[in-house]
């Protein structure tokens, strides 16, 4: 569809060209200064008359943010200059969960959900008033998917009401409770009128509220939820004790990071996708043998978990070689996965949130995105062979990482659908330490529930393993798709995966064929 792009012209010129280069780098057009001239590179019949009268009549400052940018070896931040008006287009990642849930014709049910048991005295009217303040401080909690010229794009709103109570009143017993969290999943979000951050609160017997906060994984990843529910106690607090909020400043807001993602794919694409053209033809999709014919629907998980001396040893061994654990049971798993599935070489899925800038750190969106790592395993690799071969493997995945695109395309590549890995790291528990000793004390503890979306879960891919680290445990989960595998092949792979990983790491110098056998 042809695209016509159109200018609020003003005063600062910079602005217009900031939009003009991000207009052009959508369009594959490369842009660059070269002894003091504008150059550029496009595509056959990417320009029309009028983009290139635009390119002379922007000449000037379209060459100081160039060389600006050179100077700097980074894109000026589209929020300081783009305008109400600028498109703010879907990132990879959201295009392909977009696609993946065909959200354009239903409501969305993929809903990261979060609920915190509150004992004590809560003032609510101070929680609604902090609400207020993290929706406005993070532009993500206030975005809605539009369309614009045939594409769909994010469109942020200036206010979002997103707190409510209950509209039922107090429930009663942790079985009205889960009915409850489940009512509001199942309820589902219209991504296009209805706010993708939804913040509710249940009372819940005599002094006891739960607080539920509930984003659509277009907005959200597991570092995002972290981050919003760290500035909510935290202004929750800031409002009891002062009567004002005061938030960590956010560099980079989630839009920003969509416009940047985009003016950069060219160049991006220019540097890797030979690679990545590559791996297409190399690797193929590597599927688990299963004992299923079909018929069943949805995902379900084994839950299993590392002990507190499993763990211990894990670390420990970390810290002599000086490896991180997370990579360690990813070199293990990887392992497993090849044999199991008897073949030599695969792309494995590593689940990362991609906030690989400082000025990401506080940023709330959906970042998280796959690394594709290359991986290989012989009968005579052990624990620390394998382990130091990853390390560099992740190091290349990292540097060609592609930030979702190749899962957003029509031609998905196949390998994308691999098995994968994802480990969240320990968080801090929250608390108000602050409010200790005031009547506004509050005990804070996380209420556990099966989410209703596995149950009807559609998704073509591999099994994949999530491990959560806690201060002395891992607890892990294995999820599958109920249409191949029974729960108790995938509670046996889980077990002797965990039994692997104790022999391993008991005899580190064994080959790993031999510590499965």
């Amino acid at each position: 569809m042809e695209e016509t792009v159109t200018w609020n012209r003003s005063s600062n010129g910079r602005e217009d060209a900031i939009q003009l280069l991000v207009h052009f780098r959508r369009q594959g057009v490369r842009l660059w200064c070269e002894d003091g001239r504008l150059r550029y590179q496009a595509p056959r019949d990417a320009l029309r008359d009028r983009d290139l009268q635009q390119l002379r009549q922007s000449r000037e400052e379209l060459l100081a943010l160039l060389q600006h940018s050179a100077a700097t070896d980074s894109l000026p931040q589209p929020s300081q200059c783009r305008s109400a008006d600028t498109e703010i287009p879907l990132t990879w990642a959201q295009q392909a969960h977009f696609t993946a849930y065909r959200l354009d014709q239903a409501r969305s049910r993929c809903i990261a959900v979060t609920a915190l048991r509150l004992t004590g005295n809560l003032s609510i009217g101070s929680l609604r008033a902090a609400s207020q303040a993290v929706v406005k401080h993070h532009e993500a909690l206030r975005t809605r998917v539009g369309r614009s010229r045939g594409n769909f794009c994010q469109e942020i709103h200036d206010t979002a009401d997103v707190f409510q109570l209950h509209e039922n009143g107090s429930v009663e017993g942790e079985v009205q409770l889960r009915i409850a969290l489940r009512d509001l999943i199942c309820q589902g979000i219209d991504v296009a009128n209805e706010p993708l951050c939804q913040i509710r609160l249940i009372p819940f017997g005599r002094g006891q509220n739960v607080l539920v906060l509930a984003l659509e994984h277009l907005i959200s990843d597991a570092r995002s939820i972290g981050i919003v529910m760290d500035d909510l106690f935290g202004a929750y607090t800031s409002i009891l004790k002062s009567g004002s909020v005061q938030l960590d400043h956010v560099p980079l807001q989630f839009g920003d990071y969509a416009l940047l993602q985009r003016m950069q794919h060219p160049r991006w694409f220019e540097l890797h996708g030979a690679y990545w053209g590559g791996c297409r033809e190399r690797y193929t999709r590597v599927r688990f043998p299963g004992n299923r014919d079909g018929s069943c629907r949805g995902w379900a998980g084994v839950r299993f978990s590392l002990d507190a001396e499993l763990t211990q040893t894990l670390r420990e061994w970390c810290r002599l070689h000086r490896i991180t654990p997370a990579l360690t049971v990813f070199s293990v798993f990887s392992a497993y996965v090849l044999q199991h599935c008897e073949v030599p070489e695969a792309m494995i899925r590593c689940q990362s949130d991609s906030r690989v800038h400082a000025q990401l750190a506080r940023t709330v969106g959906y970042l998280s995105a796959p690394l594709y790592v290359r991986m290989s395993c012989s009968d005579s690799d052990t624990l620390t062979t394998l382990a130091t071969r990853v390390v560099s493997s992740f190091r290349e995945a990292l540097h060609r990482a592609d930030f979702g695109y190749l899962e957003s395309q029509p031609d998905r590549t196949e390998f994308t659908r691999n098995a994968g890995f994802n480990w969240i790291p320990h968080a801090p528990k929250l608390e108000l330490g602050t409010l200790c000793d005031t009547p506004w004390a509050l005990e804070i503890e996380h209420v556990r529930f099966d989410h209703p979306l596995l149950d009807e879960l559609d998704r073509d891919t591999e099994p994949f393993l999530e491990m959560v680290e806690h201060t002395e445990y891992v607890e892990s989960m294995m999820h599958y798709p109920r249409a191949r595998f029974s729960s108790q092949q995938m509670q046996e792979f889980c077990a002797e995966f965990e039994r692997l990983l104790r022999r391993i790491l008991s005899d580190p110098g064994r080959p790993l064929i031999a510590a499965r056998v």
